[in-house]
């Protein structure tokens, strides 16, 4: 979780408030990821307890920490999603869509380049594939394995046609989990191209 306690009177906390609200709504869709801003003059207890004396202060708290860190970086939207990416995990863009990471499972990548280039071992690769899926935590990389059986029952042109079907569903009026979801997957799909 990421905090910000201000105070009301505090020019630098309301000239930072549009920012930090950008990054709140950057951050909506991801539930490990929370941002929250405190008035600590209804909350002296809270500022008192981590001994804060000026205003705006910046702490990231994750779960296992319950003291926090200080944030100590730049104040622009930037600095605030790429500190908040790297400590959560997510791949978020200013704004809150997914960047070209998100969904992207390294160690399955391989497999999908090997798949596409050596059109004989298929097959195999397939194989290899869904071992590695089902021994993987992230459940993204079932997804590498059914592109893979679409193009061997489709062909090649599958991961074009899909790619694309799935861009004129995202340009139209989707729920932000829904853009995640398709977004990933589209991801994953840029890494079958030949």
């Amino acid at each position: 979780m990421s905090l910000i306690l201000s105070a009301p009177g505090c020019g630098h906390c309301k000239a930072l408030t549009p920012t930090y609200d950008e990054v709140a709504a950057t951050f909506k869709n991801d539930e490990n990821c929370v941002v929250a801003k405190l008035d600590a003059d209804g909350f002296r207890d809270v500022a008192e307890g981590y001994d804060i004396t000026g205003f705006p202060t910046i702490k990231y708290f994750p779960a296992d920490n319950k003291d926090g860190e200080d944030y100590e970086r730049g104040r622009e939207l930037a600095d605030f999603v790429k500190f908040l990416n790297d400590k959560c995990g997510t791949n978020r863009l200013p704004g809150g869509k997914l960047n070209s990471h998100a969904g992207v499972v390294e160690d399955m990548n391989g497999l999908a380049s090997k798949f596409m280039s050596e059109e004989e071992a298929r097959g195999e690769v397939l194989s290899e594939a869904e071992g590695a899926a089902e021994k993987h935590e992230d459940s993204q990389a079932m997804y590498y394995v059914k592109v893979m059986k679409k193009v061997l029952e489709k062909g090649a042109d599958y991961v074009k046609t899909e790619y694309d079907r799935l861009g004129r569903i995202l340009g139209g009026d989707v729920s932000d989990n829904k853009a995640d979801e398709l977004t990933k997957k589209q991801n994953v799909l840029k890494k079958f191209e030949l």
